[in-house]
């Protein structure tokens, strides 16, 4: 018996309905720590501090309008501290055009 293999619609479908589910699935918040952010400067690429961070708890997009379309000037990651826990809240924010950390902010919320 001669094996059958999916059709690019069946697999497309069946990506399509996985992204949804991982889509879905909350992350859990967590606070960056100390040491960690310590190590993030002024000027370090998305990739260094990935490296150093791992995903953030959110990614924040900040567009500029133009008369044509609109622009991406910057964009956060940001890690979520429970406030009950008294946690800290990290942000760190990059430049959409150098994908560079142009502010670092730590608090408490």
């Amino acid at each position: 018996m001669p094996y059958q293999f999916a059709t690019p619609s069946i697999v497309f479908a069946l990506l399509v309905t996985m992204s949804g589910l991982l889509a879905a699935t909350p992350m859990q918040a967590r606070e960056l720590p100390l040491e960690t952010f310590g190590m993030i400067s002024h000027g370090m690429s998305e990739a260094e501090v990935m490296s150093r961070t791992g995903q953030p708890d959110q990614r924040v997009d900040q567009w500029q309008p133009t008369q044509l379309n609109q622009t991406l000037i910057s964009y956060q990651y940001i890690w979520v501290g429970e406030s009950g826990k008294n946690e800290w809240t990290t942000t760190i924010t990059f430049s959409a055009k150098t994908n560079k950390v142009i502010d670092l902010s730590r608090e408490r919320r």
